[in-house]
């Protein structure tokens, strides 16, 4: 700098202006330079004082330098009032005594009011952090954090540290100034520098003109070509950071520009007065409902457990939370709760726990600032309805509003709580398959000659019109736990809001109708069981319905249009209006949209529906989730739509600059082709489809002559090839493929494997020429029989996130060096840690887990002989080996089996038996009773499939409820037959778990728990039965699977047979599903006239009723 600068001193929350003397003396008097320090009137005493005040003492002070052609440096301590008389550390007692004396107290309007004059200038200059080692009020650990935050927030900050407390200009004025010289020293001449620290902001500003803006800004702005210069480096700098790409990505969205909302229209009038244009809102967003009539109540469902929460669960709800989300009132993002986790976890837990047991949601977390929006497309944004509300809540209630959203859900799915219909909000579910029932349904009507009619309708509302009483009525059906459904009321009840637009806030206003807040986490869950009953019903060939969480749709089939329309006014709509009536709820007629799906023309438009006082005609298209039907679904009208929205983002995306070609290719397929792909398996047939390909073939093309820069002569095909992207025809071929094969991934009782195995039908029989299209069947047809066979089955279905787990945390590393590297790394964690690999030799492949304790001794491991490489490949073989280590590892916490009745045991051997010992074959002697003879083993190829099944100890099915006995029932007693069994809940109406090892198979039954523990003892056995044993050693390959009916006691009864049954039946199915096919073929050819008895004996094993197994 060319003259020395005058240092403006700003005292802290605590501190008068003379706690900077040490500094400014040695600023003086070595230095020569000019200090001020000034006095905040929020730390003098005066209690009405506000950040305004301050903000304006701190103007003029520096003012009056700056028009006076001085440069300026501006200091400013910490403000924020959290600093205590132990962070005044460092000096000599005596003198940090009197700096404690000098400690002044700030008024609380100053942290409340007066913030709209803030302003984050750190993200526009570079900035100096001096950090404070020892303190104690603001801890040195989070002022890193801080830091950290705001380098990835786009903040250039230098970081230096102090081993002082918070106040290093008393501790060590010293290395306080050396500080401040070299932040002043690195200034360059146009530049505006703010450095703070925890507590210490450095604010450089160099003198332009002599002129001082405090209502504008600080100074004139730096010449025009210099400001280009830097912007364009630090946009291309910023464009290298992978992650800043999807930021400037969301930069070029397309957005509505507008100043502000205009006059709003009630009626004949204008408003202009924004507090009557948020009244407007408000009544807009929120309408007032009818009040809910009488409902008939079903038979509740028995209540199902509540578990408490866990901290576990807490976390995983946190982890999951989006760090950067919009925060509510007390602008405290995710990403402090994130950071902050390992502090404040017990105290967070703590609050949550007694959230939930009181059965009360904190006011302060019902708090919602809602920001209005424009609805895009709107012909006219004077009425309300062309706006959206976006509800801001407080993010730490949040946090806990996840861990209801899961335990809803896990509810829903585990007990089967929910409509088939309902494809919104739960897991494993989507628009796609909703929309690919509704076209199956009208291939098998068209085939059969026959008109479908459809009616979409849409909830006023929506959200906003739950009523509480209703939701906890529903839930209480369910048999949802009432601890649960009283924290469910305390959320719906007493939410307050204020409205923000243009600059502008409103008073905080209570809402009469607050229903479920959108934007919160169970809101979508609630609303699904809130509608339940609407949205059930049966999807056949008479018709059928589907739902996205609001968004309702209902089919008739029939042989005309207006006997489908007869069928819905006479039976659908006065059941949908009874609903509405009951619940207090109100359908939008305006919205609801009737259209006839059929070939016959002269059946378009015929007929008229009746919706609440309002007639609806039939019209010749109908947006279902986004896609656009018409009447003979050719469409035409969906390919243009898709075709506008896609052009506008790739045109918007064009306007990026500084981007490479990869960077380019990366956001066209992330922004633009999601954007022509969507559903495609309903509209798009691979292999007919020419004309719509021509049209979304012109979008690729523009957008590859944008990222490559070249001559619009060029061939598209030399472009794709160029850039390594699939033409549009393969994309959306593969898209399908792919689509298909998760499809088929999905369990056995979701609703699409239904229609994909009607697909399949028509994919092998098309019928005549003149059936219709149906594009599933269509995408098939380029896929191979073998891709539609040997397919994992993936259930979506949540876990119960409160149970303790195995693994405190995983690592799969593709980098063999960087695995060796983090397995060295873990040696020295006091955690056991399980390491897992598969290796293939000699045309054989392994797999192997082992776990090691920090001193490296081999707790337990395992090793699994997978098969040939015919057969099997190297990646199943590490799943494998992944999957051995999640088994070895949740045997872990325990040596014990605590199996239960109803449990399955399945035999496998263990290095000493085959999986079956037959305890009474031997002989005897002088010394007792001598075991003779051994038994085989399974087939290698059987044992390598119970790689892919539940591990031992684990959950495998879903309870059937029905049959389950009672937990109460399942009573283990001690040897003398006397005394019970003392032992924790086992939890199985959750479901049966499974248990892996040697059985023992006997000619007797066992009823003597002597005996049975002798057994355990000495073979080291689950169970005991009495049929293994003959077919262990005959050529029928096989293992043994049994469901467990007693304990092998004196106290053996009938009860739990039937459910043992059904649980081996059950875990019975699902093992033969995951054989695959060729060793299905080889092991299941049985000459059963040669082996009559064996076959024989076989089905009786498997009998229920007399064939039950006993545990130990």
């Amino acid at each position: 700098m060319s003259n020395p600068p005058t240092l403006v001193f700003i005292p802290g929350a605590w501190n008068k202006p003379r706690c900077y003397d040490k500094v400014i003396k040695l600023l003086q008097d070595e230095h020569q330079l000019k200090c001020v320090s000034i006095a905040l009137p929020t730390t003098s005493g005066d209690p009405q004082a506000t950040f305004k005040d301050d903000l304006d003492v701190a103007r003029e002070a520096i003012a009056s330098e700056t028009t006076q052609g001085r440069n300026v440096v501006v200091v400013a301590h910490s403000y924020g009032g959290m600093v205590g008389n132990s962070a005044i550390k460092g000096p000599p007692a005596e003198e940090a005594e009197y700096w404690v004396s000098q400690l002044t107290t700030q008024g609380l309007k100053a942290l409340f009011e007066g913030r709209e004059y803030t302003y984050a200038g750190w993200q526009d200059v570079p900035t100096w952090y001096i950090g404070t080692v020892e303190d104690h009020g603001l801890p040195v650990l989070a002022q890193r954090i801080i830091v950290g935050m705001a380098r990835e927030m786009g903040g250039s900050v230098e970081h230096r540290e102090l081993p002082t407390s918070h106040s290093p200009f008393l501790s060590q004025p010293e290395a306080t100034v050396k500080i401040m010289l070299d932040a002043a020293k690195k200034q360059l001449p146009h530049d505006i520098q703010w450095t703070y620290s925890n507590d210490l902001e450095v604010i450089t500003m160099d003198h332009q003109d002599g002129s001082y803006l405090p209502q504008g800004g600080w100074l004139n702005p730096p010449p025009n070509d210099y400001v280009e210069k830097v912007k364009s480096q630090h946009w291309k700098e910023f464009l290298d950071k992978a992650r800043h790409l999807w930021k400037a990505a969301s930069y070029m969205k397309p957005r509505e520009s507008y100043g502000s909302i205009p006059p709003l229209k009630d009626g004949t009038n204008e408003v202009v007065d924004n507090e009557c244009k948020a009244k407007m809102f408000m009544e807009a967003f929120f309408p007032k409902m009818a009040a809910p009539g009488a409902m008939e109540n079903p038979e509740p469902n028995e209540e199902i457990r509540w578990d408490p929460i866990t901290k576990e669960e807490v976390y995983g709800a946190l982890q999951r939370m989006k760090a950067r989300k919009a925060p509510g009132e007390d602008e405290i993002p995710t990403m402090v709760w994130k950071q902050i986790w390992p502090y404040l976890s017990e105290e967070i837990f703590q609050i949550f726990t007694a959230s939930i047991n009181l059965g009360y949601y904190p006011r302060q977390w019902k708090r919602a600032r809602i920001v209005v929006l424009r609805k895009p497309n709107k012909p006219d944004y004077a009425i309300p309805g062309a706006y959206q509300p976006i509800s801001l809540l407080n993010t730490l209630g949040k946090v806990l509003e996840a861990v209801v959203a899961k335990r809803l859900s896990y509810y829903a799915e585990t007990y089967s709580l929910l409509p088939n219909t309902q494809f919104g909000g739960r897991p494993g579910r989507n628009t796609e398959q909703a929309l690919l029932i509704l076209s199956n349904a009208i291939d098998k009507a068209w085939i059969r000659s026959k008109v479908v009619t459809l009616v979409a309708f849409d909830l006023k509302g929506a959200f906003n019109g739950v009523n509480g009483s209703v939701i906890d009525g529903q839930l209480k059906a369910k048999g949802i736990p009432s601890i649960l459904r009283s924290w469910v009321i305390s959320f719906i009840e007493e939410r307050t809001t204020s409205i923000t637009f243009d600059n502008f806030k409103s008073t905080r206003l209570p809402l009469e109708n607050a229903g479920l807040a959108q934007g919160s986490p169970p809101s979508p869950i609630l609303f699904i069981f809130f509608n339940a009953v609407l949205v059930n019903q049966p999807v056949n060939h008479k018709g059928g319905s589907s739902a996205f969480i609001d968004d309702y749709f209902r089919w008739v089939v029939g042989p005309s249009a207006e006997e489908n329309l007869r069928k819905l006014q006479e039976d659908d709509i006065p059941r949908i209006e009874q609903w509405a009536n009951q619940t207090g709820s109100c359908f939008a007629a305006e919205k609801t949209e009737l259209i006839h799906l059929t070939q016959r023309k002269s059946e378009l438009s015929k007929g008229q529906l009746i919706i609440q006082g309002t007639t609806i005609k039939p019209s010749t298209t109908a947006k279902l989730l986004s896609v656009v039907f018409d009447n003979e679904l050719r469409w035409k009208l969906h390919v243009q739509q898709v075709l506008k929205r896609a052009t506008k983002v790739s045109t918007a995306l064009s306007g990026l600059r500084y981007l490479r070609p990869g960077q380019m290719r990366q956001l066209y397929q992330a922004c633009v082709t999601p954007i022509v792909d969507y559903a495609s398996t309903v509209w798009h047939c691979p292999t007919k489809d020419k004309m719509h390909l021509r049209a979304l073939n012109t979008v690729q093309r523009s957008a590859l002559i944008q990222i490559l820069s070249v001559f619009k002569s060029v061939a598209t095909t030399t472009m794709e090839v160029e850039l390594f992207t699939l033409p549009t025809r393969l994309r959306l071929r593969q898209r399908a493929q792919i689509t298909i094969v998760n499809l088929l991934t999905l369990p056995w009782d979701h609703p699409i494997q239904g229609v994909l195995s009607r697909a399949r039908r028509r994919r092998d029989n098309p019928g005549n020429g003149s059936a219709p299209r149906f594009p599933l069947a269509e995408s098939m047809k380029t896929m191979g029989l073998k891709q539609f066979s040997g397919l994992e089955t993936i259930n979506p279905k949540p876990t119960a996130q409160w149970k303790l787990r195995a693994f405190k945390e995983i690592d799969i590393n593709p980098d063999r060096e960087k695995a060796r590297k983090n397995a060295a790394a873990l040696l020295t964690n006091p955690h056991r840690v399980v390491y897992s690999d598969a290796s293939g030799h000699d045309n054989h492949l392994g797999a192997a887990a082992v776990v090691l304790d920090r001193n490296q001794n081999i707790v337990a491991s395992r090793k699994t002989a997978i098969g040939s490489m015919a057969h099997w490949s190297i990646h199943i073989a590490e799943l494998i080996g992944v999957y051995d280590a999640i088994s070895i590892g949740g045997g872990l916490p325990s040596n014990k089996n605590d199996i239960r009745l109803g449990d399955v045991i399945v035999s496998k051997p263990d290095g000493q038996y085959g999986g079956v010992v037959q305890y009474d074959l031997g002989k005897w002697t002088a010394d007792g009773f001598e075991r003779t003879g051994s038994l085989n083993a399974p087939p290698e190829r059987l044992l390598a499939v119970l790689n892919l099944m539940p591990g031992h100890g684990r959950q495998f099915a879903e309870p059937p409820s029905r049959l389950y006995p009672d937990e109460g029932l399942d009573q283990l007693f001690e040897p003398d037959g006397q005394q019970l069994v003392n032992r924790q809940p086992g939890r199985r109406r959750e479901g049966p778990y499974v248990f892996y090892g040697t059985i023992a198979s006997g000619n007797s039954v066992i009823k003597d728990a002597d005996t049975r523990d002798k057994l355990r003892v000495q073979h080291g056995v689950l169970c005991c039965e009495m049929e293994a044993a003959g077919l262990m050693n005959s050529s029928f390959p096989c293992l043994v699977i049994r469901g467990i009916s007693d304990y092998a006691d004196s106290h053996k009864n009938d009860r739990w047979q039937e459910y043992a049954a059904a649980t081996s039946a059950r875990y019975a199915k699902d093992f033969l599903s995951q054989i695959p096919e060729e060793v299905a073929q080889e092991l299941a050819p049985i000459r059963v006239r040669e082996d009559r008895e064996l076959f024989l004996q076989t089905v009786a094993s498997t009998h229920g009723q007399n064939r039950t197994s006993r545990v130990r």
